[in-house]
């Protein structure tokens, strides 16, 4: 049984009053499985839209399914 000592923060709160990304633990080698990332996202302004763009090569999880 192998020991997870990764220990980098997955998630937080995020505020989009300016431009920035948002990148997986170890980014950019591929994230610890059953990792549970949640962010919360907010605008200055309620009535202000945030837009995602994701990386072109964007991959939830690579599973090796037999």
């Amino acid at each position: 049984m192998a020991i997870d000592t990764y220990s980098e923060p997955c998630g937080g709160v995020l505020d989009a009053s300016e431009a920035g990304y948002i990148t997986t633990p170890g980014y950019p080698l591929e994230y610890p499985p059953h990792q549970s990332c949640r962010w919360v996202i907010t605008a200055p302004e309620p009535s202000q839209r945030i837009v995602l763009n994701f990386n072109p090569h964007f991959e939830i999880e690579k599973l090796d399914c037999r």
